[in-house]
């Protein structure tokens, strides 16, 4: 597109590359997460991402549905100083703060994606998270999620 621009100055180049040196350690890592929450939360009452065959994902975020609506959950969560609002939510057009009117979304098109936003938790699988955090989310979702 016209406004994107065709050469990122030095510095932000340099940092670019940097990052992707780093690209297969992040996802190797969110993988792990994403792995150990599914472990964990498996048996537990709550729809998980579903494996598909010759597919490997990185999750960038790991999703899960709530049975309720999730604004009481993350209030709770974030007492404990566990962040899972990551703002994808709460909207089927995102980012969140977009104009609905302008995307002409009619409300009621996606039934089923308006349920989802009200329902899901994203896990969060990035590079900061430690195995023992990850442990200390999946124990709050066993105990607050249902």
């Amino acid at each position: 597109m016209f406004y994107f621009p065709k050469k990122f100055p030095n510095a932000l180049a340099v940092l670019a590359l940097n990052q992707l040196r780093k690209v297969d350690r992040f996802n190797t890592h969110r993988r792990e997460i994403a792995d150990f929450y599914k472990k964990e939360l498996n048996g537990f009452n709550l729809p998980l991402v579903k494996s598909q065959e010759g597919i490997e994902p990185i999750f960038m975020r790991y999703p899960v549905l709530a049975e309720k609506e999730t604004d009481k959950i993350l209030k709770e969560a974030r007492k404990r100083k566990i962040y899972l609002d990551d703002g994808w939510r709460k909207s089927v057009v995102i980012p969140p703060d977009t104009d609905i009117g302008k995307m002409k979304y009619v409300s009621g098109s996606c039934p089923e994606a308006e349920k989802v936003t009200k329902l899901i938790l994203n896990l969060p699988t990035h590079i900061n998270i430690s195995r023992e955090e990850a442990k200390k989310i999946v124990e709050f979702i066993k105990k607050y999620g249902d």
